[in-house]
């Protein structure tokens, strides 16, 4: 028969014994899901860098040459326009202050009807004309010439040509024209005389 077991003595801890070689890795596990990115910080701008210096300047290159020019032809003239139906002509200006004149010079020329001495209607306006110039123009004097058509041949012709100057000295001297600045006689050319005219001519007094 086996006695009773005795009291268990004191359990020492040996010293630990040396590491055993590693064993095979064993088969790699599923990957686990991504964690969430965390946020990232931008950092200031630094500050801005100098401005380099700057490089010298390039040779300039040389001018191509000119090219050609030609000159266009010149177009053919166009045709001018109608010429615009003329205005009416203005109301002539007062006569101005006469100058020296050194000959006898045409001033107005009466007309007269055929055979007659009296002066006509249409005519008298002159006379009113003739008197105003002539106290415009004091320093010139008045010549009346009655010259009658050369190619006339009648010696009645004179008698009516003395009627004709007459009346018109007449006019005048009514008009306010003295009677000493009125010369009567033939003063013009007589290749310009015409019959049943009466020429009216001023020449600066002596």
């Amino acid at each position: 028969m086996a006695g009773i077991t005795g009291d268990g003595g004191a359990t020492l801890v040996g010293p630990k014994g040396p590491t055993g070689p590693v064993g095979p890795a064993g088969a790699q596990g599923i990957t686990g899901d991504t964690g969430a990115r965390g946020a990232t910080l931008v950092g200031p701008s630094g500050p801005a860098g100098r401005t380099g210096v700057a490089g010298e300047q390039g040779v300039a290159g040389s001018a191509g040459a000119q090219g050609s020019t030609t000159a266009g032809v010149v177009g053919a003239v166009g045709s001018a326009g109608k010429a615009g139906p003329k205005g009416l002509a203005g109301a002539a200006g007062a006569p101005g202050p006469a100058g020296v004149v050194s000959l006898w010079t045409l001033y107005r020329d009466f007309r007269f009807d055929y055979n007659q001495s009296d002066l006509q209607s249409s005519e008298t306006n002159k006379v009113s004309e003739i008197a105003r110039y002539l106290q415009a123009n004091p320093s010139l004097k008045v010549a009346i010439d009655g010259s009658m058509d050369p190619r006339g041949s009648d010696p009645r012709n004179q008698d009516l040509s003395d009627r004709r100057v007459s009346a018109i000295r007449d006019a005048l001297v009514k008009a306010g024209v003295p009677a000493t600045k009125i010369q009567m006689g033939a003063f013009g050319d007589t290749r310009l005389a015409r019959d049943r005219r009466v020429a009216v001519l001023v020449c600066t007094a002596n």
